[in-house]
């Protein structure tokens, strides 16, 4: 139901740029770089937490 509503949403005003295949490959990008930065996160929260480990 939600993708429907999603797919059905078009926002007035809002020009669309680009081809339909460019924006793909754009929102492809977006979710590898916000993936990667997640992942680099967690990283850095389990060496903060293996460092603190080791301290004590």
């Amino acid at each position: 139901m939600a993708s429907a509503l999603i797919g059905w949403y078009r926002p007035t005003g809002v020009p669309r740029l680009g081809s339909k295949e460019e924006r793909r490959e754009a929102y492809g990008r977006l979710l590898d770089s916000s993936t990667r930065a997640f992942g680099f996160g967690y990283q850095m929260a389990h060496m903060r937490r293996e460092a603190g480990g080791a301290a004590n």
